[in-house]
């Protein structure tokens, strides 16, 4: 069993803590009615929310990311919005794909290898849940995590 929460705003702080030059906000939406406890792999949840926080903090140089998590439907949506340089429709079925970035001058300039995001996608859906994503250039991204709500109440 997990603290819901905890898993939440341990992601963030660990994002900060790992960039502690970045002057961008990371603002928290968490509702006071989000269940607090769960069933489910911390460890799993918690590495993609870093992956997807952390990149949302090599892209965004101002405004603001925002977390953002909901219960609808026995479902856990968490959202990850930041403010930073957006992706051509054209490059989004590409973010999800192993040692792909959507331009190869960002590497130099973003630095990365091209795994978080493969690797978020391939762990939501593990947990029987899915990682999406919008994005306009110059705007920013959202990405959404979706995944599958077991409250310790569901157990048999």
């Amino acid at each position: 069993m997990i603290n819901l929460r905890e898993c939440l705003e341990s992601a963030v702080s660990v994002c900060k803590s790992a960039r502690p030059d970045s002057h961008v906000p990371i603002i928290t939406d968490i509702p006071p009615n989000l269940p607090i406890h769960c069933i489910g792999d911390e460890q799993r949840i918690k590495q993609i929310l870093v992956n997807l926080i952390g990149n949302a903090l090599k892209f965004t140089r101002e405004g603001t990311i925002t977390l953002k998590a909901v219960v609808k439907s026995n479902e856990l949506l968490v959202s990850i919005t930041d403010t930073g340089v957006g992706i051509s429709a054209s490059d989004l079925t590409k973010i999800f794909h192993r040692f792909q970035q959507v331009d190869s001058s960002l590497l130099r300039k973003f630095e990365g290898s091209g795994l978080g995001l493969s690797i978020a996608k391939g762990l939501s859906e593990l947990m029987g849940g899915d990682l999406s994503v919008t994005s306009v250039v110059g705007k920013g991204s959202e990405f959404v995590l979706k995944l599958p709500l077991k409250l310790p109440d569901d157990v048999e």
